[in-house]
């Protein structure tokens, strides 16, 4: 939750308290320059991750966490004192390792309101399933062209080279016919010879 929201003590509910990444009570607050809290084992498990940025909005803490830090400064101690003062069951529970579904909740509890994030507005998301459908349309159709390039090219080599080959057989019949033909003369001049002799 946004600390700049909840400053007033008197206006401040368990849902303003509770961690954003375990739901839980949060536990030495960490308020981030971009308002967001996280309970510091949240913070540090962000951090060991190499996440250098708030997990809420992804603003850049790097250099303000490492700041802070050396300074001694990570925890919003008024923060941490204002949830300890308020709800001081939340808080020794959540020390001591308990959730709070164990069943031994005090009757003044109240529950906590989870609010619904909308991580795209309205129609977003089919809009870019559409684009996303018009690009794969497009690709396959510009596949199938080239496909159907591809194959004309290649009936069109087949049909040149058949005509080649039937070329060539014309061309070596003609050939044998004119050998057959040149035979056939010489061997009719032989035997007029013969004939004649």
């Amino acid at each position: 939750m946004a600390y700049s929201a909840v400053q007033n003590s008197s206006a401040v509910t368990l849902e303003d308290c509770t961690c954003p990444i375990c739901m839980s009570i949060l536990i030495q607050p960490v308020t981030m320059p971009c308002t967001h809290e996280l309970c510091m084992p949240c913070f540090r498990k962000t951090v060991e991750e190499a996440n250098l940025c708030c997990p809420m909005c992804r603003l850049r803490i790097a250099t303000w966490a490492r700041l802070s830090t050396k300074q001694k400064t990570l925890v919003n101690e008024i923060r941490w004192k204002q949830i300890q003062t308020l709800f001081p069951e939340k808080v020794r529970r959540r020390q001591e390792g308990k959730d709070d579904d164990d069943g031994d909740l005090n009757d003044e509890d109240e529950p906590i309101h989870h609010p619904i994030v909308n991580i795209a507005e309205p129609g977003e998301i089919r809009k870019e399933y559409e684009e996303q459908l018009e690009r794969l349309e497009k690709q396959r159709e510009e596949e199938r062209s080239k496909e159907e390039a591809e194959s004309a090219d290649l009936i069109k080599k087949l049909q040149r080279e058949e005509e080649e080959r039937a070329r060539e057989l014309e061309r070596q019949a003609e050939e044998q016919r004119i050998k057959d033909e040149e035979i056939a003369r010489k061997l009719a001049e032989s035997a007029e010879v013969s004939v004649y002799l």
